[in-house]
């Protein structure tokens, strides 16, 4: 009899920034899987993936044993009197009446075991099934021995490279998961993989889905380089086997957009997404939580991009497929509001960003307490609009609330835990105290260090918050080595092509000319505005503030001519993305005319100042300086 086998489930994932999807995947643990609300956007909550997706793999094996005539021979090892029994837990459980089959699978075992004895491979098959239903009924905990006896049995009877041992290492891997131990479930899914490779032909889909797999624990370990060409095998083989318009193929396609995109590389995910929408739309209907998923991924790369009037029709798409399919109280509703919310955040939308959190937080703390460690999330959403908008006691108090909630839940020694004291540090930075700030950046890093290893992304951007307290301390000998840090962490985990990478650069850089060392931090001014342009395009706002750095230090250098061609790209962008009114665009206009000055054009610069102004309200008084360092 087949084992249940965990393939790839339809789904999607959700933008936002890099600290917050860090977070998240710390705190979904095992939501490494494609699903309706991944990863779950800002601070959401872990989707049901591996609990649907190993309810499915069992409903396929019911499915199966439906189709599969009693009389067939006992290849398996199966008892003829078992059968019977197992074909009754399969037509129960395909009706949902888990209740019911429960039992009979028991018995079944029990029959089993007096028939083949305790060590039969066929006693591991029932095994397997028992788990899964207890899977199916949210007792994760007590399927766990199941599988794990399974295991023991397979590797005694089968050998240790057996794929009946495989599935065995995959299934287990999967609950650990599911349990958010994806720490344990990576040499499992390593082992299964290695056999699989070793026994099974390269076109396999059970080969596929170990690669799968293991890219999905590698991406929510934040290893994205490690997991793109896992994914890539396992994309080739679904296509290869399923043909592209299968929905296992789309889901595939998802996941690998969704790890491209965690990369900075929104310009090669979105494709994939905009694939795999119209089969998704075809394998299930236009209103599928699947669906919405990959709608969210879309619009997350089009925000990424900076192409926010594209992404929010698509957010608003994918919020109301949620709302009818799911509920408008539901949690999954609650993770489309939250990425909404960041986007609306990112467009400068305060209020509605705001709306949106406020909504989010409600459904959470209705379906699962204010205690909760997802409700702890959403608090520490709404604290970081507070915090930007200057509510500063305000967003404190929620941080603070977070703090508790997560260090009752989850333990005083956890990266959620770090990750609200990196917050507060934040607060505290911004409150012009950069000593207490570096009290609290110290004491994440500390704990991050223990609990996520010192090579993480955590590590990496506490560090560079570490680096701005020092500096802003004035203490920039401590400064500039941790930033240096922070990029060589950050361009590991994430390739040199992200936009974390870019504002790390952009931070050393600044550093350098505190130091007045200009040509120290013009490769850096470079490398940050290489890497716009790669990942955002060339109408990004963040790709004017690029252009304005790169022209400010070859200003200092004297080197005016270079310098003017990017002012003024930089103010085109500005124009266009900001409108002409922005406080930006007059910044932008006041360097120019720093340009024209030095050039010694005071004609060209006049009408510049006198832009700017109008736009300041300001009086200009007469004095050149160097212009302004945008950060």
């Amino acid at each position: 009899m087949a084992d249940w086998q965990v393939h790839p489930s339809p789904g999607g994932h959700s933008f936002t920034n890099l600290r917050t999807q860090t977070v998240t995947n710390l705190w979904k643990g095992a939501s490494h899987v494609p699903s309706t609300a991944d990863t779950l956007g800002a601070w959401n909550e872990p989707a049901p993936t591996w609990w649907s997706r190993l309810w499915s793999a069992f409903r396929r094996w019911m499915k199966r044993r439906d189709e599969a005539p009693v009389e067939t021979p006992p290849a398996d090892g199966i008892s003829r009197d078992v059968r019977p029994m197992l074909d009754r837990a399969a037509t129960l459980g395909r009706s949902g009446q888990l209740d019911e089959a429960l039992p009979i699978l028991r018995a079944a075992l029990a029959r089993q075991e007096a028939s083949a004895g305790d060590r039969h491979p066929s006693v591991a098959t029932i095994l397997n099934h028992l788990a899964a239903v207890l899977f199916a009924r949210g007792e994760a905990a007590a399927g766990r021995p199941y599988l794990e006896r399974a295991l023991a049995i397979r590797e005694g009877s089968l050998g240790p490279e057996h794929p009946e041992v495989a599935s065995s290492l995959n299934n287990l891997a999967g609950l650990l998961c599911a349990e958010g131990n994806t720490a344990a479930a990576r040499p499992l899914y390593e082992r299964a993989l290695a056999i699989r490779e070793k026994v099974l032909p390269a076109g396999d889909l059970d080969l596929a889905a170990s690669l799968n797999n293991l890219a999905e624990v590698l991406r929510s370990q934040d290893e994205y380089s490690a997991a793109k060409p896992l994914y890539f095998r396992a994309l080739a083989v679904y296509e290869s086997s399923l043909g592209k318009d299968h929905a296992m193929v789309a889901s595939c396609q998802t996941n690998l957009a969704e790890v491209l995109r965690l990369s900075g590389d929104a310009t090669r995910a979105q494709p994939l997404y905009e694939q795999a929408l119209p089969v998704l739309e075809k394998s299930f209907d236009a209103d599928h939580p699947a669906v919405a998923s990959c709608l969210s991924g879309i619009a997350g790369c089009l925000r990424l991009r900076g192409r926010m009037a594209e992404a929010e029709p698509l957010y608003q798409r994918a919020l109301g497929i949620l709302e009818r399919t799911a509920g408008p109280e539901h949690v999954d509703t609650a993770s489309c509001l939250s990425r909404m919310s960041e986007m609306y955040r990112s467009m400068g939308r305060l209020p509605e960003s705001r709306a949106c959190a406020e909504r989010a937080l409600t459904i959470r703390i209705g379906t699962l307490g204010r205690k909760h460690p997802l409700v702890a999330t959403s608090l520490v959403t709404l604290a970081d609009l507070m915090h930007v908008d200057g509510q500063h006691a305000e967003a404190q108090a929620l941080y603070e609330e977070s703090l508790g909630i997560f260090s009752v839940t989850l333990g005083d020694d956890h990266p959620l835990v770090a990750s609200c004291l990196d917050s507060l540090g934040e607060l505290r930075l911004l409150q012009g105290d950069p000593r207490g700030a570096r009290v609290y950046f110290e004491r994440a890093l500390d704990m991050f260090e223990r609990t996520v290893g010192e090579d993480s992304i955590e590590c990496a951007l506490t560090l560079r918050n570490l680096a701005e307290a020092a500096r802003a301390e004035g203490n920039l000998s401590a400064a500039v080595p941790a930033q240096r840090r922070a990029i060589t962490l950050l361009s590991e985990i994430l390739g040199t092509e992200h936009p974390d990478i870019a504002a790390a650069h952009t931070s050393l850089a600044e550093s350098y000319c505190m130091q007045g060392d200009w040509l120290a931090a013009q490769p850096h001014c470079e490398a940050a505005l290489s890497i716009f342009e790669t990942v955002l395009g060339r109408e990004h706002p963040d790709l004017a503030i690029g252009l304005s750095n790169l022209a400010g230090v070859l200003f200092a250098q004297g080197e005016f001519d270079s310098a003017k061609p990017l002012y003024e790209r930089a103010l085109a962008i500005r124009e266009r993305t900001l409108g002409v009114h922005h406080p930006d665009v007059a910044a932008n206009l006041s360097n120019l005319a720093e340009v024209y000055r030095a050039q010694g054009d005071l004609a060209g610069a006049q009408p510049l100042l006198q832009r700017a102004l109008a736009i300041r309200g300001v009086v200009d008084d007469g004095k050149p300086g160097l212009p302004r360092w945008v950060n």
